[in-house]
């Protein structure tokens, strides 16, 4: 009985802690490659037509199914050649088809080389029309915002894959262990697995076919056959069609299935697009298999210990051993990728990312006390029917980590840089300012400084520092400032500050009668 109230105890707050996840973590895809210049920029206001136009961002992308759009102020498409990419694969630019003054639309998509589309719009103009003129890069919006059917069928991907693995990996102790009966009811369910997992990766093709926006059929075969998370998409299809009615027959075949279709899926996604490429696809390769060997023996436990418990009490212990040695592959292969992923340990927070895979680790950590009362449990009492309570929690825990998992392996691990908004008012001085990300280290700054005094004079000086919080041995850096527009209007544009990182933002304003205000700001640039 005491089992059973500890495991009630327990799945409280794991029912707890998915409500929290699901409360506190919105989810929100995040572009994998970030637009880091355009040439024109974002509200340019140029006095010649320029040769050209291009987009730079932060990663590499996919070779194929990207264009560069032009439109005229009336939304007319300007005709021009195929956009051209870089040897790098980071660019892609298309010679500038128009010839008279007027503003001018740009419009760009690309996939990453993880798979995740991006596209985004901006304008500039040429001569004097330029009645919405600014200056910096927009918001990098996503095309084709996933939705929650996109997240459900990802989710029911992600942990069928874990169980067809896992079921498959398992299946050499099954059959040197266990009997007929068991072995053929072992094949009955890895059928099923093996179906489940087919028809969830058909879904999940349509749903990212149209995340992508590749809804004709040369589109839909440009993705799939052209772009790593396409080829990898293919080949496990493949790998998993073959597999129906091969599997459970021959274990070394078991095993190079094992490792095909765990490669296929390494070479997708993040591992595809980080350096040093060989560590991230190796490193999430043993991560797969570590979640799979801890999924598919845990199915196993759960399925079986009704009609078969003397079989799954039989396999408890291996899997005991199995599921220690899965934590520990876990934690040092996540470890690995996380370093590779993130610049830095202190922006793990500042993303969505970051925040499910920190709710990921405290799953883990309660999976861990889970095992610990199952095998005290097993030990003390040796009453299997006490069990079942603990093997459903931590059946449900694996099923919530692998459904934050299937949701933070499609968001960016790196934060965006956003536009800071900054108002502020000490006495009887007001400023209003805007820190706007300008792309390749980049920024534009534009302060508005107001006074409430009956006289209103404009300040006598004003003065923009950027003191780093990281690196305390670099003396502050001055921003010059120009005047802009009106008496308090004050704009600065460069490659401010010199590196990323956290940052105190002072502005210093002196005026008329030499009394001096100090405005101050913490700001973080990734």
């Amino acid at each position: 009985m005491r089992a059973i109230g500890r495991a009630r105890l327990w799945t409280l707050v794991f029912i707890i802690l998915a409500a929290a996840i699901a409360v506190a973590i919105p989810i929100r895809a995040e572009a994998h490659a970030s637009l880091i210049a355009s040439e024109p920029s974002h509200g340019d206001e140029l006095d010649a037509v320029p040769d050209a136009v291009a987009v730079t961002f932060n990663e590499r992308l996919e070779s194929r199914l990207y264009f560069i759009k032009v439109f005229d102020a009336e939304g007319n498409e300007l005709r021009t050649p195929g956009a051209r990419m870089s040897d790098d694969r980071k660019r892609i630019s298309v010679p500038f088809p128009g010839e008279a003054e007027g503003r001018y639309t740009v419009s760009y998509s690309v996939i990453s080389a993880d798979g995740h589309p991006v596209a985004g719009s901006y304008f500039f103009t040429v001569g004097r029309d330029q009645e919405a003129a600014g200056s910096g890069l927009p918001d990098d919006p996503t095309a084709g915002r996933p939705d929650a059917i996109f997240f459900l069928v990802r989710g029911v991907l992600y942990v069928s894959m874990l169980f067809a693995v896992g079921w498959v990996g398992w299946g050499a102790w099954i059959a040197a262990n266990a009997d007929e009966g068991v072995r053929l009811r072992y094949r009955r369910w890895l059928r099923r697995i093996l179906l489940v997992f087919l028809a969830a990766q058909i879904a999940y093709a349509f749903v990212w076919l149209r995340d992508i926006r590749a809804t004709t059929w040369d589109g839909a075969l440009s993705a799939l056959v052209g772009t790593s998370a396409g080829t990898a998409a293919v080949a496990m299809l493949g790998l998993t069609a073959i597999g129906v009615p091969l599997l459970g027959r021959w274990k070394l075949a078991d095993a190079g299935w094992i490792l095909l279709l765990v490669t296929a899926k390494s070479m997708a996604g993040h591992p595809w697009a980080h350096d040093p490429r060989g560590l991230a696809i190796a490193s999430n390769g043993i991560h797969l298999l570590g979640a799979a060997l801890w999924a598919g023996g845990l199915l196993f436990l759960v399925a079986f210990w009704r009609r078969h418990r003397d079989a799954a009490a039989a396999f408890a212990p291996a899997f005991s051993s199995a599921a220690l040695i899965s934590v520990l592959a876990l934690a040092f292969s996540g470890t690995i990728l996380t370093l590779l992923y993130v610049p830095k340990v202190s922006y793990l927070l500042d993303a969505a990312w970051g925040r499910l895979l920190v709710a990921k680790v405290c799953a883990t950590a309660l999976v861990a006390i889970a095992g610990g009362l199952l095998r005290r449990s097993m030990r003390r009492s040796g009453r299997e029917r006490a069990l079942r309570p603990l093997l459903l929690l931590d059946a449900g825990l694996m099923l919530v980590i692998a459904g934050l998992a299937s949701a933070f392996t499609y968001l960016n691990p790196v934060p965006e840089n956003k536009t800071l908004d900054w108002h502020d008012m000490h006495g009887t001085v007001m400023v209003a300012a805007q820190l706007v990300p300008a792309g390749e280290g980049m920024h534009a700054f534009r302060f508005d400084v107001e006074s409430t005094d009956e006289d209103g004079a404009p300040p006598k000086r004003v003065t923009l520092l950027l003191s780093s919080l990281d690196r305390r041995e670099v003396a502050s850096i001055l921003v010059p400032l120009e005047r802009s527009g009106g008496d308090g209007a004050y704009r600065a544009e460069g490659p401010y500050p010199p590196f990323p990182g956290r940052w105190n933002v002072q502005l210093r304003i002196l005026d008329a009668n030499d009394d001096e205000t100090v405005f101050e700001k913490r700001w973080t640039t990734y």
